[in-house]
């Protein structure tokens, strides 16, 4: 019996998934489509193969949606709130909904940029790259929220993670900020030309950005009104890495 129950369990698995794939291969739109409707009641679907994970409540834009997903070490669904691509879940909804794509993106005001920036250094898992216009370490402050974003970038690469910075030439304590981030095993690059290296933007993993007016000193992160923004794209990470590599060979 116990044999029996663990092979209709498989089977049940097997059927899941190739609806779920089937599902999938229907609905790979582009992210500013819709990915189809759910109707009141349980729902099979598939996140389509695009860019990234998403938050239950980014693609059903109704309250009360649970969404379930088969669990092989536990031999059971369990429920989530995040949905990976290419994989199948079963979605309730009390009232009929569109499933869509919604852009990934997070707006980072003032002190926002630091807090999540810091989050984001902390759990960088292959690479970091990121091309500053000025980067000031203070270690005689403990206060200055640019020393957290330093001593992220030294710490990561400590742990083996490949870590590039950009800077410009022009504010004179970039070297030594150079130097202390050199000591860490971080690969810095100081950017002498006539044009300035004013680009504020940080690439983690190849699948995150974050872009805009900050930048990492203690004006900028603390006292200044600032506003950038976090995007999750894999192809614009690849594209403004590249950048970054092109301007450290600059």
């Amino acid at each position: 019996m116990a044999r029996l129950k663990i092979a209709m369990r498989l089977l049940l698995v097997l059927v899941v998934t190739v609806l779920a794939l089937t599902v999938a291969s229907a609905l790979r739109l582009s992210a500013q489509e819709s990915l189809g409707t759910l109707h009141a009641g349980w729902n099979l679907v598939a996140v389509p193969y695009t860019e990234g994970e998403f938050p239950l409540e980014q693609l059903v834009g109704v309250e009360g949606a649970r969404a379930y997903t088969w669990d092989p070490m536990k031999c059971s669904y369990v429920e989530v709130d995040v949905l990976e691509v290419g994989r199948g879940y079963w979605i309730y909804v009390e009232q009929p909904t569109a499933l869509r794509l919604k852009p990934q993106l997070k707006l980072l005001v003032e002190e926002d940029y630091h807090d999540t920036l810091v989050k984001l250094l902390n759990r960088a898992n292959n690479s970091i790259y990121v091309a500053m216009f000025s980067m000031k370490y203070d270690p005689d402050d403990e206060d200055d929220p640019a020393n957290d974003l330093i001593e992220a970038l030294a710490a990561a690469a400590e742990k083996g993670i490949h870590v590039v910075v950009v800077l410009d030439d022009y504010p004179s304590y970039n070297y030594e900020t150079a130097e202390h981030l050199v000591a860490h095993g971080v690969e810095v690059h100081i950017v002498s030309a006539r044009e300035t290296m004013h680009a504020k933007v940080v690439v983690v993993d190849s699948k995150i950005v974050v872009l805009g007016s900050h930048n990492w000193s203690e004006s900028g992160l603390a006292y200044n009104h600032e506003v950038s923004i976090l995007i999750r794209s894999h192809s614009m990470a690849e594209q403004l890495a590249s950048y970054i590599v092109s301007l450290a060979a600059s």
